[in-house]
């Protein structure tokens, strides 16, 4: 099940914070949004607050924007 919420990501660094609800994530979902390079999965989170990225590469750029993991 998808679910989508604000994240803000710095560009290089790994780790997205402003998550309010980890309760359906886990290790080794998918993540998707504007500036997350695609085949990117979540490595680690703490509960309602950030996850962690497989791969700095990951994160291109910085803001917040929608954040979709599956």
């Amino acid at each position: 099940m998808k679910q989508t919420q604000n994240g803000t990501r710095t560009a290089s660094n790994a780790t997205i914070t402003g998550i309010t609800d980890t309760s359906r994530l886990g290790v080794g979902m998918p993540v998707e949004g504007t500036g997350i390079a695609g085949g990117c999965t979540i490595a680690s989170l703490v509960a309602n607050t950030s996850i962690t990225l497989n791969s700095i590469a990951c994160v291109g750029s910085s803001a917040t924007s929608p954040i979709t993991s599956f």
